[in-house]
């Protein structure tokens, strides 16, 4: 099995992707989990209360954090 960003092999069970794929078919390897943990542990009610900014800002900063991470999966970061 593939990871679904990086195109590593994921062992026989690899690891679930979402919330950087929601593609339920998709898995990961070890390598690009941590990224996935980084991106469960956020929230943008999380970013608005921590750096008290307004929600639509906070979303923002949300997917542009989500697209950081995905790029690092793809470049084996």
């Amino acid at each position: 099995m593939k990871c679904c960003f990086c195109g590593r092999e994921c062992g026989e069970y690899g690891n679930n992707p979402y919330p950087l794929s929601e593609n339920e078919n998709d898995k990961c390897c070890d390598s690009c989990n941590s990224n996935v943990i980084a991106m469960r542990l956020i929230s943008p009610e999380k970013i608005s209360s921590t750096l008290g900014i307004t929600i639509d800002e906070a979303e923002l900063r949300y997917v542009i954090f989500k697209d950081m991470l995905i790029d690092r999966c793809k470049n084996g970061e």
